[in-house]
């Protein structure tokens, strides 16, 4: 990560339990500090999830129809 001076941020300190993690981050160059909110979530509840958030918010997962291609005899 970059700060908005251009200078490379730096974890400082590392705070969590078993579900979320904080990472205090500063830029040696302006001195500035910043707090990032990270959650844990293993890949297979992590696709529910997204796959759960997706349908609420646009309607059911469609997927798309194949292609027919060349001619059909009838």
């Amino acid at each position: 990560m970059k700060c908005v001076c251009g200078g490379k941020i730096k974890i400082v300190e590392t705070r969590g339990n078993d579900y979320v993690v904080y990472r205090i981050r500063k830029c040696p160059v302006c001195e500035k500090e910043f707090v990032t909110k990270e959650s844990k979530i293993d890949y297979k509840e992590g696709k529910h999830m997204i796959r759960k958030i997706h349908s609420i918010r646009y309607g059911k997962v469609k997927e798309p129809k194949k292609k027919r291609s060349g001619r059909r005899l009838g």
